[in-house]
């Protein structure tokens, strides 16, 4: 099944992940800890709306479950057959 819309977002937010791979994750680490520092209670720090607490415990888990059960698995799918496009372009022009 293919979704053109769907595929063009892929790509644009995998141009985007792979450029700043590196901040995105340092980043989401960060995230991950002071949720959960703050919710149990480790680091004490006002009430900020999805990064501390409860709110923030459930937000950046509902991103981790999200990223590693259909985000990256998708962008990987779309990263495979995008280079197989290419390669077969490619062959198609050289040979």
């Amino acid at each position: 099944m293919i979704d053109p819309v769907l595929d063009r977002t892929i790509d644009r937010f995998d141009a985007f992940a792979l450029r700043y791979r590196r901040v995105l994750a340092i980043l989401g680490g960060i995230w991950l800890v002071i949720s959960w520092a703050s919710s149990a209670g480790w680091v004490r720090l006002p009430e900020i709306p999805l990064l501390t607490g409860t709110s923030g415990v459930m937000a950046s888990s509902a991103f981790a479950a999200l990223w590693w059960s259909w985000l990256n698995p998708r962008i990987n799918k779309r990263r495979v057959a995008r280079d197989a496009a290419q390669l077969q372009e490619t062959e198609l022009t050289n040979g």
